[in-house]
């Protein structure tokens, strides 16, 4: 009884999310890591390094929308597709995701020049919705919010990145949906001194869910190889989305041990769960040789599956760390040998077929840190936390 049901929860966790046709290109040879990341969309240098990544966001450009309002080809959809073609044209296998945010209006967008204020967030008074408009600190204080409760905006911001991907010609392979996560945790600690019921915002999060699985159904008719990635999200039953929709990926933003993504908790389970999806695995603040940097990589060794892809960074922009290619990410791995045993003490350990071994121990882990770890290269180098203790106790 106990074997069915693990079997029937594997088949239900993969009734709602599937890879692509073609799926991105992947393999354990050596660690499987990903770029996301915003830069000078005319640099040519920087394209040739963003190919060396199978799986690429361009995270487009920071401006304050004058640009974009006065000239079309200023936006950051009239910018994603030059870019494009110089990554394939080093290398067309490269996947390419232009960058669309789910909450976040941005003026630099063509989106945000063609969205009826209907469309925006209005709170029970009637008030326009601004992120930062009851005085918090926000990345985006005077921005206003879509609001996919309405199909006509799920409908426009869909319809946007298929027009992206038409214009590219083949360049630009899906999109990355930023802040797909729960409109709660947001609205709690930016949107306090708006009258926003719960039936508003279970209403907001039910609709832009959606809109995340209907872009993929129509980004899926125009290309096989489309890849749509929720930033904070995989698709849930619980999300009520209609019959037969959902999306092939998802982000897992800063992965440490709890964070309040969906599914919200531990997030090391939640990676082994998501092996139907394309997962983005990303841990900010890091660098190589800190002990976000060990922890999280013996982290993702523990529990990634196909298709899932690594990255460490201090931050998004170019020269935070995604211009950094440290040596773990060169040195041999192979497939996992099979899911990770677990050790008496609370110590988590996965072999790979070069001989490569990484260990964690889980019972050491609070919600913003793991726990001490241990990777043991097969070229014989050994990565761990300053001051860790237990490579010196594992072989």
């Amino acid at each position: 009884m106990a074997r069915l049901l693990v079997v029937l929860v594997s088949a239900a966790a993969a009734a709602w999310a599937a890879l692509p046709a073609e799926p991105p290109r992947f393999s354990w040879d050596t660690l499987p890591v990903f770029m996301h990341s915003y830069t000078n969309l005319s640099d040519a240098a920087a394209a040739a390094y963003f190919a060396r990544f199978p799986l690429v966001t361009m995270a487009g450009y920071a401006g304050d929308g004058r640009c974009c309002a006065a000239d079309p080809a200023c936006c950051n959809e009239g910018r994603v597709a030059p870019f494009a073609d110089a990554i394939k044209a080093v290398d067309d296998g490269v996947r390419v995701l232009y960058y669309q945010n789910m909450l976040i209006n941005f003026p630099q967008t063509r989106l945000a020049h063609s969205v009826p204020e209907s469309l925006l967030l209005h709170d029970a008074k009637g008030r326009l919705v601004y992120l930062g408009g009851c005085g918090a600190t926000h990345a985006a204080p005077n921005h206003t919010v879509y609001d996919h409760a309405q199909p006509a905006m799920r409908a426009l911001w869909a319809e946007n990145v298929a027009r992206v991907m038409g214009d590219a010609n083949g360049t630009v392979d899906g999109v990355f949906c930023d802040r797909a996560g729960s409109i709660a945790e947001v609205a709690a600690k930016d949107l306090a001194c708006y009258e926003l019921s719960a039936a508003k915002l279970k209403a907001w999060d039910r609709g832009h869910w959606q809109a995340v699985a209907d872009t993929q159904d129509l980004l899926t008719a125009l290309s096989d190889k489309a890849v749509v990635v929720g930033n904070h999200a995989g698709p849930e039953p619980a999300m009520h989305l209609a019959k037969g929709t959902s999306w092939n990926g998802k982000m897992y933003e800063h992965f440490v041990p709890v964070r309040p993504y969906v599914p919200p908790g531990n997030q090391l389970r939640a990676l082994e769960r998501d092996a139907a999806l394309i997962a983005e695995v990303h841990v900010d603040h890091c660098r190589e040789g800190n002990a976000l940097y060990a922890g999280s990589l013996a982290a993702f060794l523990i529990g990634a599956t196909d298709h899932d892809y690594y990255a460490c960074t201090e931050g998004w922009g170019y020269d935070a760390g995604w211009d950094a290619w440290p040596k773990d990410y060169s040195r041999p791995l192979g497939a996992p040998a099979g899911p990770a045993e677990r050790l008496p003490h609370g110590v988590l350990r996965r072999r790979f077929a070069s001989g490569t071994t990484a260990w964690l121990v889980e019972a050491e882990a609070s919600p913003a840190a793991w726990g001490d770890s241990c990777i043991r290269w097969a070229d014989g180098h050994v990565t761990g936390p300053p001051g860790g203790e237990l490579c010196g106790r594992v072989q």
